[in-house]
């Protein structure tokens, strides 16, 4: 059924966030706050200030680290997280370009490596 949302066995995944324009901390709790609708918050690190990688003419990064409980597949939820980085207003551009939020999975479950692949 297309729109629908997969729903795997509950599973804990790893995401970072990060921002770089505006209130950087607002931007990540806000983001969080979001990711609250449909996963499940574990733990997260403490706030890194970091120099941006690749383009270094745009300002600094806050970033953090997040364990989030789910049962939502893969591409939902990577539809999930990007959804939200739209809200927040990050536009399509160049990949190493300034934005109010970035949201990735870092750590994934060795289960899901088939899935993600193809």
């Amino acid at each position: 059924m297309p729109g629908s949302i997969t729903y795997l066995k509950q599973i804990t995944v790893y995401l970072c966030l990060g921002s770089n324009m505006g209130d950087r901390a607002a931007n990540i709790h806000r983001t969080e706050r979001q990711m609250g609708k449909k996963l499940v918050l574990q733990t997260c690190s403490s706030l890194f200030d970091t120099a941006p990688v690749g383009n270094t003419r745009q300002p600094r990064f806050l970033n953090r680290v997040c364990g989030v409980s789910t049962a939502l597949s893969p591409l939902d939820l990577l539809g999930f997280v990007k959804d939200i980085e739209k809200k927040m207003g990050r536009k399509p551009g160049p990949p190493d370009s300034p934005r109010p939020i970035t949201a990735t999975w870092c750590c994934l479950p060795r289960s899901w490596s088939s899935r993600i692949r193809g």
